[in-house]
């Protein structure tokens, strides 16, 4: 089954949804605490976060990022342990120029 997956601003709606997501144990020394990268994007001028929902459930988190030179970034990926592996997204269709 495919579910629609949409990619929104943290706001102070949502943020709790975002800091209770965790990876697998095994996964922890891969990332941060999506509180961390909160922090980052609160107190640094550089990333700005984003929530990861299919629906209106949390399942995800991302920051995404332009630099001074207008290079661009997306870092801080989570998906929730209990959330991996459990949908099914379209795949995306290749870029054309």
């Amino acid at each position: 089954m495919s579910v629609g997956l949409s990619i929104v601003p943290v706001s102070a709606d949502n943020w709790r949804d975002c800091v209770g997501l965790a990876v697998h144990p095994h996964q922890r020394e891969f990332v941060a605490d999506v509180a961390y990268h909160l922090g980052l994007c609160v107190y640094g001028d550089t990333w700005n976060p984003v929530a990861v929902m299919p629906g209106d459930e949390g399942v995800g988190f991302a920051m995404w990022g332009m630099d001074s030179d207008q290079s661009r970034w997306i870092g801080g990926v989570v998906v929730d342990a209990g959330k991996q592996g459990r949908c099914s997204i379209p795949r995306a269709k290749p870029c054309r120029s």
